[in-house]
């Protein structure tokens, strides 16, 4: 019995990787690690705080397969998206929307896990997008079925407390003003300090507004670079086979 567990937008669906070139090798390791895996488990909060909560859900899991309670049979749906980081924090639509869809899954018996991975989109290569994986209890068939349904729906730190600032002196509470370089993890400390928050983008290699990365490996449309970008069941990148190396890595 093996299961991965990810983080939301680095979750082993092959969309982690240490930098824009990733090599076929990354790719190869992703795809062994879905052909082990009888089980994907991926973190739902953003900035991430239910590491131990999804490591429990995991964990309780392996013990109802192992008992013989349980027998997982999983599937996983590619999606044509990329999903910016400003849109992943789970207290705002559409993750929180997304996120109601996954536990009114949980609540049905024949589910066992849902998550849905958004993807570390600045990485040029055909696995980069969303996915969401359903696993239910020996129903290959009602897994795919509802992830169809669920579808259809540097060593440098960002600063994620008011800690460090502390250490530095500063009393957060008392500024008008705070420039933080972080996407979402800073919400974590300073959301309940801050009056309103305004998202800036900045033209970098880390650009939210991707029609403007340069990418050459897609190979397919994919939104928002694409705006009539249609997804239908059996659309999509084909599980495992797109991880296989080919010319396009050379």
């Amino acid at each position: 019995m093996r299961i991965a567990v990810g983080g939301i937008e680095h979750e082993t669906c092959g969309f982690a990787a240490p930098s824009p070139n990733t090599e076929a090798t990354t790719l190869l390791s992703v795809a062994r690690t879905l052909r082990a895996a009888d089980v994907m488990v991926v973190e739902r909060t953003y900035p991430h705080i239910d590491m131990a909560e999804r490591a429990i859900h995991a964990v309780r899991m392996m013990h109802r397969t192992i008992t013989g309670e349980v027998r997982p049979t999983m599937a996983v749906r590619y999606l044509p998206l990329l999903w910016s980081a400003a849109r992943m924090i789970d207290a705002e639509p559409p993750m929180s929307d997304a996120l109601t869809v996954l536990r009114d899954l949980d609540q049905r018996d024949d589910v066992l896990s849902a998550s849905i991975g958004v993807g570390y989109q600045w990485i040029d290569n055909p696995t980069v997008g969303t996915s969401v994986i359903v696993v239910t209890d020996n129903n290959e068939e009602l897994a795919r079925r509802y992830a169809d349904e669920l579808v259809v729906i540097s060593e440098r730190h960002q600063p994620v407390d008011l800690a460090f600032c502390r250490s530095l002196g500063l009393d957060c509470r008392q500024m008008r003003y705070l420039a933080v370089k972080s996407t979402g993890h800073f919400r974590s400390g300073f959301a309940p300090i801050a009056g309103s928050i305004f998202n800036v983008d900045t033209a970098s290699t880390l650009s939210h507004d991707f029609r403007r990365l340069p990418y050459t490996r897609l190979g397919r449309r994919i939104y928002p670079i694409d705006s009539d970008v249609e997804w239908r069941p059996g659309s999509g990148i084909p599980a495992l086979k797109v991880f296989e190396p080919d010319s396009s890595f050379e």
